[in-house]
């Protein structure tokens, strides 16, 4: 029994249980970063003896570690509430093809690991056209706001079901280092629910990595929406001399003072990056902290 695979299993299952999810045989066998050659066999092989060893513990069909036990009796339940907030995420996410120079957006975070909590938000990353950045991200802010769906603030009681645009990227960031393994497991578990063009394919392209699969598209189909035509006519509009006024002496010089400013009252240690490229608000690194290694690719 080769002691890398044992390392890699318990590893998946010390990540997912930080995360707060029990996890099951097949999610080890298709998602923890192993080769496709491992049978379910071998699996088998290596959760007994992490068992045995007191390494982790098993109930109806579930592996956590023995600090984390709790989440064995509390997993079904969570995929019952998953399931819930799917429905909510997806009522909100048809919103998205009406927004000016998105190209895509995908659900990461809690509810892509299906780590959730009653008080779970919907942390959503977005792909945006270069030089439209500050005005892609005020375009959702309003709208979302509008329809009372945008977290507004750090308050875990207030973020049930709303959405967070915690990060943004353009074409030249969608793929930016630590490559550790929270980084690895978020993008790999990327959901899209709007993709403009081939956009979501060049972020996969660049992330090779992270293994993201493109049937990740593929298992989101039914949420995916075409441009809108108000989201075509604003970005007509905005997207030439108009556009560039706005976003350099507008958008950019608001943001950028608003979000100064937010940062400070935060004193942060964690990563938050404000820029013409990428918007970042990550104000706590735990988890990436615990689990900070570079992976070997499979």
């Amino acid at each position: 029994m080769s002691s890398d695979l044992k390392q890699k299993v318990l590893e998946f299952i010390s990540f997912y249980a930080t995360m707060g999810r029990a996890t099951s045989l097949m999610e080890i066998k298709t998602r923890a970063p192993i080769s496709n050659k491992i049978t379910i066999t071998d699996i088998l092989d290596v959760l007994s003896v992490l068992n045995k060893k007191g390494d982790i513990a098993f109930k109806d069909g579930f592996y956590t570690t023995r600090e984390r036990i709790a989440l064995l009796e509390s997993r079904t339940t969570q995929d019952f509430n998953l399931d819930k907030k799917w429905e909510r995420l997806l009522r909100g996410a048809q919103w998205f093809h009406h927004i000016p120079f998105i190209d895509f957006a995908a659900v990461s975070g809690s509810i892509s690991f299906g780590a959730i909590r009653s008080s779970s938000d919907f942390d959503i990353i977005l792909g945006v056209k270069k030089g439209r950045i500050f005005t892609a991200r005020y375009f959702a802010s309003a709208l979302f706001s509008l329809l009372r769906i945008r977290r507004l603030d750090d308050l875990e009681a207030s973020s049930p079901n709303k959405f967070c645009f915690n990060h943004i990227v353009t074409p030249s960031t969608y793929e930016k280092e630590p490559h550790n393994y929270y980084r690895y497991e978020l993008y790999r578990h990327m959901i899209p629910i709007f993709i403009n063009g081939n956009s979501f394919n060049d972020f996969i392209e660049m992330n090779k990595w992270a293994n993201i699969s493109p049937l990740n598209i593929e298992h989101a189909k039914e949420t995916l929406r075409h441009p809108s035509k108000i989201k075509k006519y604003i970005e007509s509009i905005l997207d030439g001399r108009i556009g560039n006024y706005i976003e350099q002496y507008i958008a950019r010089p608001i943001a950028t003072k608003r979000l100064s400013n937010y940062i400070n009252q935060k004193q942060t240690r964690g990563r938050v990056v404000v820029s013409d490229e990428e918007l970042e608000f990550h104000f706590s690194l735990n988890y990436e902290e615990q689990f900070s290694h570079f992976l070997i690719e499979k």
